[in-house]
């Protein structure tokens, strides 16, 4: 909640998005074009796309980005992921240096 008492973000898993983190932790972080809906995604063994959690953000700053990364980790158990792949945006870039320094962060270059 910000000064006015209004909700800036909002995170949410369940259960199964739990499970399925335990078993499949390379994650991607997807907040392209623009808008405030964030997944965090990856793989199954069938090369099925499983989703881990996901946040609707009030702007992308490294402060927001930083309080996600945190919520997700406080979600799933402090389970940190090896990898992650993000578009090239510098506020995430940079709230994940400080949140997750020995993760492997790979660059999509679709975006």
């Amino acid at each position: 909640m910000d000064i006015d008492e209004q909700i800036k973000n909002v995170f949410w898993t369940d259960a199964n998005m739990i499970l399925d983190y335990g078993y499949f932790v390379d994650v991607s972080l997807d907040t392209t074009y623009n808008r405030p809906l964030a997944l965090f995604s990856g793989f199954n063994h069938y090369k099925g796309i499983v989703i881990f959690g996901a946040t609707l953000l009030y702007d992308e700053t490294t402060k927001s980005f930083k309080w996600l990364i945190e919520t997700f980790l406080e979600a799933h158990n402090q389970q940190k992921s090896q990898t992650i792949f993000t578009d090239q945006d510098q506020a995430m870039a940079k709230a994940l240096v400080e949140v997750m320094l020995e993760i492997h962060h790979g660059l999509c270059t679709w975006h």
